[in-house]
């Protein structure tokens, strides 16, 4: 096809497979969701397939605990780490 194709449509989809997400937050023990679905708490190992809508879109990863404020981000397929910093609620 053409060097536009093999970079944004054929490499990409060479790399769909199994993936793996690893989230961590400071403090641990918070409350994971990604696409606002509970995933469980931190430290967090998710392993997933990718589908073209992950590719072109991403995934919302949200972590939040009580006391400190949510913490919102939209992150690549091909993202394989994302830590968050929490940030305590003032009183």
């Amino acid at each position: 096809m053409g060097k536009w194709w093999e970079r944004n449509i054929e490499n990409p989809v060479k790399g769909f497979k199994d993936r793996q997400l690893i989230v961590t937050s400071n403090p641990p023990q918070a409350d994971v969701f990604i696409n606002d679905v509970y995933q469980g708490k931190t430290p967090l190992r998710l392993k997933f397939k990718v589908g073209m809508t992950d590719v072109f879109k991403g995934f919302t990863v949200s972590v939040q605990k009580k006391g400190y404020l949510p913490v919102r981000r939209t992150i690549s397929y091909r993202t394989e780490r994302v830590t968050f910093a929490l940030i305590k609620k003032k009183k």
